[in-house]
């Protein structure tokens, strides 16, 4: 009986360490964020930067960029999508981090760990949004004709 109840603490004390050890956000989606960009016409340039300027993919649409959520303790990362394609004029669109709903369950499962140190460190506590870009690029004004000499 009593090496029954040893195991049977044991094993709580474990679950009660995976739960509690872990963000609630972080168990849910970890990692980096997957952003699906297309575009009327298809086959233009997305370029990806952060606000700061750092280029952090280049694809051809219709194409799915992975995106860190994070910039910092607390703090989501912003980026812009900007999209080309010659004949049309360029587009940009911003991408703004929010507040991942599982991020709340740190209330209930996660506990205090989860929500001041799991989450906020991996970045799992920022979803990327919007995470669909449907765009339809605009055919670019023909240039005037140069002036007569």
């Amino acid at each position: 009986m009593l090496q029954l109840s040893a195991r049977l603490w044991a094993g709580t004390a474990l679950l009660l360490f995976v739960f509690l050890g872990a963000g609630c956000a972080s168990i849910v989606h970890g990692g980096n964020r997957a952003v699906t960009i297309s575009s009327v016409p298809p086959g233009a340039q997305a370029s990806v930067r952060t606000l700061e300027g750092s280029v952090v993919a280049v694809a051809t649409t219709p194409c799915t960029v992975k995106l860190d959520p994070k910039r910092g303790y607390f703090k989501g990362q912003n980026y812009v999508v900007r999209l080309e394609l010659a004949g049309y004029t360029p587009v940009e669109v911003q991408l703004q981090p929010a507040i991942s709903g599982w991020y709340f369950g740190n209330i209930l499962i996660g506990g205090l760990i989860g929500m001041v140190g799991v989450d906020p460190v991996t970045g799992s506590m920022w979803n990327i949004e919007p995470s669909r870009l449907d765009v339809r690029l605009a055919a670019a004004e023909p240039a005037p004709p140069p002036p007569p000499h």
